[in-house]
């Protein structure tokens, strides 16, 4: 039995205390798929901290069929996009409100290997991606999880995942080439 295994089972046995060792591990790594997807710290800080509760009440659901941390991953990218969708209903009905959809850390990620200028016109064009696309891209591009981590975490086969990832590049080489 590993580390992570024996916390799991001793949070779950009433070491309650425990869960701290696992907050922080991963809770850097929720916060950043959370601020990917909602691009706001704050709310960002919200989803991961929801997340980590979530997880936490429902530490005995997991299965150990993944890792803890894709399974955590999982629960963060539902409440993130949960999040988004709500905040881009809102922005539906309040139009003067903005929402940055591009965080600074992903154009930061970019500045290395590209010109400022394609940054700049790589952020509008994924800003005008949906924000389930703009997550995949994290999670594939930003976070290098496989497609069978990113599968499971979004609840799609490892071959859609494939396509809407083929889909999504040949969308922002559209949008950048206009």
């Amino acid at each position: 039995m590993n580390d992570e295994q024996r916390l799991i089972e001793g949070i779950l046995a009433g070491h309650t205390d425990d869960y701290a060792v696992l907050v922080d591990r991963y809770g850097a790594e929720v916060y950043a798929i959370a601020l990917r997807i909602v691009g706001n710290p704050q709310d960002a800080e919200d989803v991961a901290q929801d997340a980590l509760v979530k997880a936490f009440s429902r530490l005995d659901t997991f299965n150990k069929r993944s890792k803890f941390s894709t399974w955590l991953m999982r629960i963060a990218y539902n409440l993130a996009i949960s999040t988004q969708r709500r905040q881009l209903r809102a922005t539906a009905l309040f139009p003067d409100v903005e929402i940055e959809a591009v965080s600074d850390t992903m154009a930061d990620s970019l500045l290395d290997e590209v010109a400022e200028q394609r940054v700049a016109a790589l952020r509008e064009a994924i800003e005008q991606l949906s924000p389930a696309d703009q997550a995949l891209l994290s999670l594939f591009y930003f976070d290098n999880r496989s497609l069978k981590e990113i599968a499971y975490i979004i609840s799609q086969r490892e071959t859609t995942i494939a396509t809407r990832l083929s889909r999504i590049r040949k969308k922002l080489y559209l949008l950048l080439n206009k």
